[in-house]
């Protein structure tokens, strides 16, 4: 028979796979069952099953009801299990050892293509399944020469390299993870294996830096300690600084591949808790308030000594509730400053803030991601840091509203296109940050951003 072809929401499709499971208990002791009975026992409406159903065709007979057989292969088509789906094994430890040779533990529908390890005396061992153990640095190239479609991948490796694989499958393996980049396509709800997975928190966070060489060193020492750089020209090349918190750590990330495809360099300058520009409220000064006010002046400092082409800044801070969104009394004067000096500032608004811890969630949640998402009125108003950056928009200051893409069709997802959002409850993952890079850059050039400088600086 053949099907309709269309997206499924994530909701028919949770409901789908409980329709399968009843459906294979009730087979042991009946042939058929109508959409009054599988309504009771889903505790729904017949008519609700009637309309999940014939969505993709007319499969029952009127009066009769449906042949269970048929209906379980008819829905098993749907979600796509009857299909052979090839995988690939990152780690030929005790637990990829155990996969590859026991094919029943991954169950129907899976065929492994391909085990990878970094382990000398493994590599070209030949193992069951006609395998051959090849090295985890070709991993990039097997997917994208592979004639087999690769569906998932099984991180069989410890913690600290399996955000390294993870991060390969997003930038190799498009089709499968596609993160970000699945924004307004039939595979923004896709859920099979998200990745990353059974990692640390701080395995799924972009690394801080421990120091910058000459001569991008900064003149303050402080500065020197989460500074980072990362070079795809000469010390002359065009420079892109990004500066502030956890969450402008962030955004390293997205901006390497940028870099890369600029011919740009890369400095980070970064301060864990200090976002920047940053102004203590009036009144309050503690110790973290005046080490992020040094930060934040310093910073300022040696961004103007160095005189990149580009600055990044987080240019909002969120918070758990909309109404809480703050752009720092800094913002403008931080604006007016490197805009009369001719450096380009591009301002990401701040990625939501959420009271549960996002991964868990959605680990715990297994299929069904939809207890861990939230509607996004409930994380942004207006942006406070629009009518500051309008100021100075002809002078080369842009903002980039990202709350579409954390927030795709009005929801916070934990989950997009097959890749965990966030680490916790508020940074994201390093392996999504990858997935934003074409987005930022996209709209970075729309935006009137020229990465070899703004004219006349």
């Amino acid at each position: 028979m053949k099907l309709k072809k269309m997206e499924i929401s994530d909701r028919v499709v949770q409901r789908l796979t409980e329709y399968l499971s009843i459906l294979k208990e009730v087979r042991k002791y009946e042939d058929g069952i109508n959409s009054i009975e599988l309504s009771k026992i889903m505790d729904t409406t017949s008519a609700q099953v009637r309309k999940d159903l014939s969505t993709f065709g007319e499969f029952g007979v009127r009066g009769k009801g449906y042949d269970i057989d048929k209906l379980i292969e008819i829905i098993e088509d749907i979600l796509g299990i009857n299909k052979v789906n090839d995988l690939i094994v990152v780690g030929y430890g005790k637990m990829g050892g155990m996969i590859t040779s026991n094919s029943k533990v991954m169950g129907k529908g899976f065929r492994i293509v391909g085990v990878f390890d970094n382990d000398p005396q493994k590599i070209d061992q030949e193992i069951p399944g006609n395998l051959k153990i090849q090295n985890v640095d070709e991993v990039e190239d097997f997917i994208k020469n592979s004639t087999n479609k690769v569906e998932t991948a099984i991180l069989s490796v410890v913690k600290e390299q399996a955000q390294t694989a993870a991060e390969k499958l997003v930038k190799n393996d498009e089709a499968t993870y596609p993160g970000a980049r699945a924004v307004d396509t039939d595979q923004m709800s896709r859920v099979s294996k998200p990745i990353p997975q059974d990692i640390p928190i701080y395995g799924m966070l972009a690394d801080w830096g421990e120091g910058c060489p000459a001569p991008f060193t900064p003149v303050h020492e402080s500065l020197n300690t989460s500074c980072a750089v990362k070079q795809n020209g000469d010390d002359s090349a065009p420079l892109t600084i990004v500066v502030g918190s956890s969450h402008a750590l962030q955004m390293t990330a997205a901006f390497e591949p940028i870099a890369q495809r600029t011919g740009t360099n890369q400095m980070n300058l970064l301060e864990t808790g200090c976002p920047y520009p940053f102004a203590a409220p009036e009144g309050y000064l503690n110790d973290r308030k005046k080490r992020c006010i040094a930060f934040s002046q310093n910073a300022t400092e040696e961004i103007l000594r160095l005189k990149p082409t580009t600055v990044v800044i987080i240019a909002t801070t969120t918070d758990t509730s909309a109404d809480a969104e703050t752009a720092d009394p800094n913002l403008d004067e931080t604006l007016r400053v490197f805009t009369d000096a001719g450096i380009q500032v591009i301002g990401l608004r701040d990625n939501p803030r959420f009271a549960q811890d996002m991964y868990v969630c959605a680990i715990r949640a297994q299929g069904d991601k939809s207890s861990c998402s939230e509607p996004i009125e409930q994380k942004y108003g207006d942006n406070p840091a629009a009518p500051i950056f309008e100021k100075y928009a002809d002078r080369g200051a842009y903002l980039i509203d990202l709350k579409d893409i954390y927030c795709p069709d009005g929801l916070c997802r934990s989950v997009i296109g097959n890749v965990y959002v966030y680490a916790d409850t508020n940074h994201l993952t390093k392996a999504f940050e990858h997935t934003l890079a074409e987005t930022i850059y996209e709209r970075a050039l729309a935006a009137g951003w020229k990465p070899e400088g703004y004219p006349g600086s």
